[in-house]
């Protein structure tokens, strides 16, 4: 609008009629513009703020974020190294300074809380292993004919279901030191369930193991949920006979009347598998599809979705709970409980959904997003800190820049001639000193996803060779 009007040469009248907007809106916009220009300047010009930008935007995708200490001090030691002191009045950057810069910088930087993620999880979310991950679902997909076919798909984790309702927002009388809510038990007991769930909405009956070695009648009720299967262990977890007892108890028979080859995801921790069980699969014509290790945050979809909402009303049943009774919670009230998440949790949207989001069904590589993924682009580098100053430096001067055009240019400040250039190794080395040594680790692919890969339109004849491989290398 305001373009149009300048380059035309239009009046406020004309422009205002043309555009139907009240000619003192279009006023406040042509002033807001023309004076775009005016104010102090700022103490780091554009370019230098630019530098500071990709510096944080860059390490962020090699898994280190900045806290508003970590700016502000990196900040006062380029400003010390550059030799730009006399910009400030302080002699050093202030946070007055440190809110501007995020003011002017808000379409690129922005401020959240931040959540904690295992190291081990970080290493198993690089962006080459989940580029391998959807190459060899791909090829599995594509192998098995189950592109169009979400009714054979499945999903099946396990969770524990503790007995603390967690805390909740409550309103209280002024001065009230703690909001105690009472429940039966300490919040420490725990029953594990495994859940499976499909691609098109259909959960099946659940698999409840109980922390004992021996299974009473009266803690295996029949009439809450049509087809729970229960098991008991020594740890209330699973071990490596759970996984054959639910194939053969719980989904075979669920399953029967689907057309095969059915593919089954799942992680691959040591205490699902064994080699009975992979039999069972392959005699059932089941194929066995093992989740990249410490990934399953971001691929499997019980975890990305289901299971927490799942989680989140469980806590709420709890709490109401807790407000009618203060007894113990026994085996069977858990059970009760659980049966009330079928009719509203675990129903065919949220189980659907959670397929969609980790990018199974429909098959979508791009579902992951971008910042939830650790870029390795680099290859392995052990080496002095100058060393990593330098692929720093590189990987700065080669990023993509804003458009200059998007920043409101302020006067423009002279160089002082003794201020070195901006990228010297002796800051990097400095920070790279200061606050951590970076290790960019190359993650290679499997050979299994290798051969997926040359091959992956495989005949159908070897099916059941292939699902002998259960894939957990990335």
């Amino acid at each position: 609008m305001v373009r149009t009007y300048k380059l035309e040469k239009w009046s406020y009248t004309k422009a205002g009629a043309h555009f139907k907007i009240p000619l003192g809106t279009l006023s406040f916009h042509v002033l807001k513009l023309l004076n775009a220009n005016i104010g102090y300047p700022t103490a780091l010009a554009c370019e230098e703020e630019r530098y500071l930008v990709d510096l944080i935007v860059t390490l962020q995708d090699w898994g280190q974020l900045f806290t508003h200490n970590d700016v502000w001090n990196y900040t006062q030691e380029y400003v010390e190294i550059m030799n730009l002191q006399s910009r400030f009045a302080g002699g050093a950057p202030t946070r007055d300074w440190y809110q501007e810069f995020l003011k002017r910088w808000k379409t690129e930087l922005e401020i959240m809380f931040s959540s904690s993620l295992e190291n081990v999880r970080v290493q198993g979310a690089t962006s080459n292993i989940i580029d391998g991950w959807f190459k060899v679902l791909h090829a599995v997909l594509k192998k098995l004919n189950l592109l169009e076919k979400p009714q054979s798909i499945f999903n099946m984790d396990k969770s524990g279901f503790y007995e603390e309702a967690g805390r909740q927002f409550v309103v209280v009388k002024r001065g009230t030191k703690y909001a105690n809510q009472k429940q039966g038990s300490c919040g420490k007991d725990f029953t594990t369930v495994i859940l499976t769930i499909s691609a098109n909405g259909v959960c099946l009956p659940p698999y409840i193991i109980y922390k004992s070695l021996r299974l009473y009648s009266q803690w295996c009720p029949k009439n809450l949920i049509k087809g729970t299967v229960y098991n008991g262990t020594k740890s209330g977890w699973t071990d490596e006979h759970c996984l054959f007892d639910y194939l053969q108890n719980l989904f075979i028979p669920n399953t029967k009347s689907l057309p095969k080859p059915l593919l089954l995801i799942f992680d691959g921790h040591y205490s699902h598998l064994s080699i009975k069980a992979v039999r069972l699969a392959i005699q059932n014509g089941i194929h066995l599809l093992c989740l990249p290790s410490h990934s399953t945050h971001l691929l499997q979809p019980l975890d990305v979705y289901t299971l927490k909402y799942v989680k989140q009303q469980w806590k709420q049943l709890l709490w109401e709970r807790n407000t009618t009774t203060s007894k113990s919670m026994e085996k069977t009230d858990c059970v009760r409980l659980f049966s009330k998440l079928y009719e509203y949790a675990l129903i065919p949207g949220h189980c659907s959904t959670a397929f969609a989001k980790t990018g199974i069904f429909p098959y979508d590589s791009r579902a992951i997003k971008n910042d939830t993924i650790i870029k390795n682009t680099l290859s392995t580098i052990v080496g002095t800190p100058e060393q990593y100053a330098h692929i720093l430096s590189n990987k700065l001067h080669t990023s993509s820049c804003l458009n200059v055009q998007t920043m409101v240019p302020r006067n423009t400040l002279v160089r002082s001639n003794s201020a070195p250039d901006l990228f010297i190794g002796k800051f990097l080395t400095g920070f790279l000193n200061s606050c951590f040594i970076l290790v960019i680790i190359d993650h290679s692919i499997s050979t299994t996803t290798s051969q997926l890969e040359l091959n992956p339109t495989g005949s159908g004849d070897d099916i059941e060779n292939d699902a002998q491989k259960v894939h957990t290398n990335y």
